[in-house]
């Protein structure tokens, strides 16, 4: 799997889109939508440290070397253009709220897949973790999402993970962070749900604020990795709606 950042500027353009990935995720999440999009907004679809590499690399680094990362991005990318868009999936929906909120001016939308403002991990997802690492597939589109959705290269020196679990705390903290940080968000801002996702639960919605500028959407048919055909399609067209507004 190619998971690396990906960055296609377009000369002349004033809009460009940053993609922000989640935990143990890929670039390669976004390219369901980026056809859409190349040759008409300069695109940056970046990799977050410690992502794509090894067991012991993803443990070699911290939230705080995530945010400083998508934090200095986003204002790299806000004094150069002038409209500033933000789609982010999971983890990185929480640095998508705070680049909205340091450059109100600039960034004129963001779009949120999977906002874990509650984890709720279901059995089903270590199922399709064994799977994907197994390659297991069958005819499970699940779990042959997660094979795509993970840029880590698993191995089986199980003493290696310890050094994931300061990643988990820290997860699990700025989940509950993020919940005051939604609040304070002034930015049109469109969040997308997934009714079957095994990592974030439905209750996330509860700590989401009835805000004239925040909408939400149920994906009924999709999980935390994979999307129905209707649901994808209701998604692109969110993104490049917002875009031309």
């Amino acid at each position: 799997m190619a998971h690396k950042t990906y960055v296609n500027e377009v000369s002349g353009a004033n809009t460009a889109v940053l993609f922000i990935h989640g935990f143990l995720g890929s670039t390669e999440h976004f390219d369901r939508f980026l056809a859409k999009l190349d040759g008409y907004v300069s695109v940056f679809n970046i990799l977050l440290a410690g992502h794509g590499g090894t067991v012991l690399d993803f443990a070699n680094v911290s939230m705080e070397a995530w945010k400083q990362q998508t934090a200095q991005e986003a204002e790299r990318i806000c004094k150069k253009y002038e409209n500033v868009y933000i789609v982010a999936h999971s983890m990185g929906t929480f640095f998508a709220m705070e680049a909205a909120i340091q450059h109100p001016d600039t960034v004129k939308g963001i779009i949120l897949l999977q906002t874990p403002l509650k984890i709720g991990v279901k059995p089903s997802a270590a199922i399709n973790t064994f799977k994907s690492f197994f390659n297991i597939f069958g005819e499970d589109e699940i779990s042959r999402a997660y094979k795509t959705a993970h840029s880590v290269t698993l191995n089986y020196k199980i003493w290696e993970y310890l050094g994931w679990i300061p990643r988990y705390l820290e997860l699990f903290s700025e989940s509950k962070r993020a919940r005051e940080t939604i609040c304070r968000l002034n930015v049109p801002c469109i969040i997308f749900q997934a009714r079957n996702d095994e990592l974030v639960s439905m209750k996330s919605l509860k700590y989401i604020p009835g805000k004239d500028n925040i909408t939400v959407h149920v994906l009924e048919n999709s999980a935390h990795f994979m999307y129905a055909i209707e649901d994808e399609k209701a998604m692109t067209e969110a993104i490049l709606n917002m875009i031309k507004q």
